[in-house]
């Protein structure tokens, strides 16, 4: 039995170019995780420059650096900088140095990318829903603020903030702030943000101006007829549970070659739609339908989640990593 990730598409008519003859990705190879340990979720997945990826398992509340070629390098555990704390990772971001884990209590922690816990993050610093760190150590992440507001906090790699930007928090504030999705990301001197349930992408400039581009037209979108409670409830997870099910949802916001981003959703008929937009102007250069989505997308390739063939007689593999490198094509210049 194929334990992969799949889901075929219907391609709906959308008003920016598309077709199955017109993807951005070609498939390059796959990496397999080597090591003792066993992957039971797969998460998150960040890399760096160099190739160095770190993956995070919340089920078995883990987070490992594997080398480019899948080579397993450390699991990075709290247990030595911080003895006792309940270590239940979230969000992750990694540069060629640092590693930075946001744990499910009040720390955050910063590790050497070889592994080495270098202690608990900046007491002013918060855990965020999202994260990038980048290659001149600013760490940039995303909180809600009194559950009507998102704030993008930048600080250096310990998470000690400098300065911080609000936006409003759309719609459906309780919906984007629980459910796990949405994107973050940076092109120059500007920073974008999808909310996980409202169909709009936020982007804000070095001023601290927010514009947003709507992207609702684009998307077998259907919007939920009401936000979730604002407290943990059965009734919070049945309302998160049927919002997932019948609306679009963002699943990432990646940068890449050539001036575009890439938002990836997946709609209520569970298609996968890829919007390629111009970072400078807000502009649809392309949508497609795809078969999958990427859980990762770092200088222009894509990283894809996917299990090995399992059957009953035979021990159960850790998942792996299917690579694909990004092609732009002539709608994407226009």
């Amino acid at each position: 039995m194929k334990r992969v990730f799949l889901l075929i598409s219907l391609v709906t008519c959308l008003g920016a170019p598309r077709g199955a003859d017109a993807q951005h990705f070609e498939y390059v190879g796959d990496i397999t995780f080597s090591g003792d340990m066993l992957i039971d979720s797969f998460d998150e997945l960040k890399v760096n420059d160099d190739g160095k990826m770190v993956l995070v398992d919340r089920l078995s509340q883990a987070v490992h650096i594997f080398a480019p070629d899948g080579g397993h390098i450390a699991e990075l555990g709290i247990s030595r900088c911080d003895p006792g704390r309940h270590f239940t990772p979230d969000a992750v971001a990694m540069n060629n140095d640092y590693v930075f884990i946001v744990n499910g209590g009040p720390w955050g922690y910063v590790f050497t990318t070889d592994g080495t816990c270098l202690g608990k993050a900046d007491r002013d610093y918060y855990p965020l829903k999202l994260q990038v760190l980048t290659s001149g150590n600013s760490l940039y992440g995303i909180r809600s603020v009194g559950g009507q507001a998102f704030q993008i906090t930048i600080g250096d790699h310990t998470g000690k903030p400098s300065r911080s930007y609000e936006i409003p928090m759309g719609e459906f504030p309780n919906a984007n702030r629980r459910i796990h999705g949405g994107g973050l990301a940076l092109f120059g001197t500007d920073i974008f943000f999808a909310p996980s349930v409202d169909p709009l992408i936020y982007k804000v400039d070095t001023a601290g101006k927010v514009s947003t581009l709507d992207v609702d037209t684009e998307l077998d979108n259907r919007k939920p007829p009401s936000d979730i409670p604002a407290q943990f409830s059965d009734e919070l997870m049945r309302k998160a549970r049927d919002i997932v099910i019948n609306n679009t949802v963002n699943t990432g916001l990646f940068p890449l070659p050539g001036g575009l981003l890439l938002a990836q959703y997946v709609t209520r008929n569970r298609a996968r739609e890829r919007l390629y937009i111009d970072a400078a102007t807000g502009t649809i250069r392309h949508v497609e339908t795809a078969d999958f989505e990427f859980i990762a997308v770092h200088n222009g390739v894509g990283y894809r989640r996917a299990w090995p063939d399992a059957d009953e007689d035979v021990e159960w593999a850790n998942p792996y990593v299917m690579t694909y490198r990004f092609v732009a094509t002539s709608s994407d210049s226009k």
